[in-house]
């Protein structure tokens, strides 16, 4: 361990900045979502691997008493599966799914927490986005990026996916709560200015350099260039 330091998944500030307010009202608006609804987020590219399955379980036992809860789910158009599965439970009616969205910033702005319960992932960049959005994330002790969260104050890490009774609890908890979601939301957007890409250049820069001490001019091997051949005449 006294060999290993890790530098984690920097944020692009610039990149993720967006006019949360009318960008709020925007997409609820579109998506039929009242003011009065808790929105959970979940976003990926590959919905089996960062878990929708135990996460619709979830939010079936989480909605059950719960009739102002919404799940919105985007990112793939590859969601047939899921969306039977959410007919099954029940909840179809009050899960959205958005398919790809070239643009996932408005979703972190109309949503009110982030759900991932990830089966697999080294450290999910989706995690300090929705922390910089100002959500409390919920993610699974399979996500390196939960190391990112402080527990109860700027988001949950539940170990296993499948656990979905303590993800119902979780989800519950906040859905219920508006003045808890609104701390840790304030919470979540100070810890996301500590994970920005000026803050891991500063981590890793001096990382490399005691890996790999400059050298000298001296110490500097010359590079002798032959001549080219003369072309013959």
């Amino acid at each position: 361990p006294d060999q290993v330091t890790v530098v984690y998944n920097g944020l692009d500030v610039e990149r993720a900045a967006i006019d949360r307010i009318s960008a709020r009202a925007a997409f609820r608006s579109a998506h039929n979502i009242g003011d009065e609804q808790a929105a959970v987020l979940f976003t990926a590219r590959n919905y089996s691997l960062k878990g929708l399955e135990p996460l619709l379980e979830s939010f079936a036992l989480c909605a059950k008493s719960r009739p102002r809860a919404v799940l919105v789910v985007c990112g793939s158009s590859r969601d047939a599966t899921f969306r039977r599965q959410a007919e099954r439970l029940k909840i179809d009616q009050c899960v959205k799914f958005l398919g790809f969205v070239d643009d996932v910033r408005p979703c972190f702005a109309g949503c009110d927490l982030f759900a991932f319960p990830t089966f697999y992932d080294p450290c999910c960049l989706v995690v300090p986005e929705a922390l910089h959005a100002g959500l409390p994330v919920i993610t699974s002790g399979c996500n390196g990026a939960a190391e990112l969260l402080e527990e109860g104050k700027t988001g949950f890490t539940v170990a296993d996916p499948w656990d979905a009774a303590t993800w119902a609890q979780r989800m519950g908890r906040l859905i219920d709560d508006a003045n808890l979601r609104k701390k840790m939301s304030t919470a979540a957007q100070s810890a996301a200015k500590r994970m920005t890409m000026e803050v891991r250049l500063a981590e890793l820069l001096p990382l490399l350099e005691r890996l790999a001490p400059r050298k000298t001019v001296a110490e500097v091997p010359k590079t002798v260039v032959a001549p080219a051949p003369r072309r013959a005449a």
